[in-house]
C-alpha cells in the first residue's frame, strides 16, 4: 500500500542526505481533477510535458508552508519547479533479465508528470511525508 511505498522511497533515499517527497493527488477532495505541478526550464520557460527527468536531476523548488492554527500540523506545497540541471529520465523495462542470444532491450520513457499550479486550498487533506 501507500505506507509500504513510502517506506521503500525513504530506504533508497537513505545515505543521500535530507529529503522531502512532495505529492499530489490525482483528484481533489471534490473528485475534480488537480492541475500538475508548474516545471520551468532554467531559463524560466515552461517544461513541456514530453520532456522527462531522470534521478540525479537537480531543481530550484519554490515552496509554500501553511500553518493552520495551535495543535495542526502545518503543510508543505510545492508551488513551482525549476529545473536547473537536467539528466533525461530513461528507463530500462528489461533490466537484470537474461539476454542470450537476443538483442538488447529497447530503452523506454516513462510517461511525463503533468505540470501544474497549485492553490494551497486544494490540499487541505494531503499527508505530508517528512522523514528528517
Amino acid at each position: 500500500g501507500e505506507a509500504e511505498k513510502a517506506e521503500a522511497v525513504r530506504e533508497a533515499a537513505e545515505g543521500r542526505g535530507d529529503y522531502l517527497m512532495l505529492r499530489k493527488p490525482e483528484f481533489d477532495r471534490d473528485g475534480k481533477k488537480n492541475t500538475p505541478f508548474t516545471i520551468y526550464d532554467d531559463e524560466g520557460k515552461p517544461w513541456g510535458e514530453d520532456r522527462l527527468i531522470g534521478n540525479g536531476s537537480k531543481a530550484d523548488v519554490k515552496l509554500s508552508i501553511v500553518d493552520w492554527g495551535v495543535g495542526k500540523k502545518k503543510s508543505i506545497y510545492c508551488k513551482a519547479i525549476r529545473i536547473t540541471d537536467h539528466i533525461e529520465y530513461v528507463s530500462d523495462a528489461f533490466a537484470g533479465m537474461d539476454n542470450n542470444n537476443k538483442a538488447p532491450a529497447k530503452k523506454e520513457k516513462a510517461t511525463p508528470k503533468p505540470k501544474t499550479k497549485a492553490r494551497a486550498e486544494e490540499f487541505e487533506d494531503l499527508d505530508d511525508n517528512i522523514p528528517f
